[in-house]
């Protein structure tokens, strides 16, 4: 079986490896992590992730802006699911926030399941 690359990029090294590991486990993915956004444009090019998981506030470059590099660079739309604590579970919910600038969003933090189903959804295993 050929593992899926998954690229996680957050401020937060402990969310980055909480992924890391969640993901490793699971035996079906290839990880991995960047704490600098000014970094990860160079990590997508090298690594060429089937997906992206993204803060949205980091410092030096936000997951927006992010996004629209890797976007402008690579000439088409890298999967990226935004991972934020902006917007609460509670207000997910309540206001149907299913997408931020059009790329599926997951509340921070989020349940294994959560983002097990997110990447089934992704990589069409349902």
């Amino acid at each position: 079986m050929i593992k899926k690359r998954i690229l996680v990029v957050d401020d937060e090294p402990q969310v980055t490896r909480w992924l890391k590991i969640l993901l490793d486990r699971e035996g079906r993915y290839d990880v991995r992590e960047e704490n600098d956004s000014r970094a990860a444009l160079a990590v997508v090019r090298d690594f060429k992730p089937d997906l992206i998981f993204s803060d949205i506030d980091m410092p030096h470059i936000d997951g927006g802006e992010l996004a629209a590099s890797i976007t402008k660079e690579f000439q088409r739309r890298v999967p990226i699911v935004f991972l934020s604590s902006l917007i609460s579970r509670q207000e997910a919910t309540a206001g149907g926030v299913r997408t931020v600038s059009g790329y599926p969003f997951l509340p921070k933090p989020s349940s294994k399941a959560e983002v097990l189903a997110c990447l089934d959804r992704h990589f069409g295993n349902d």
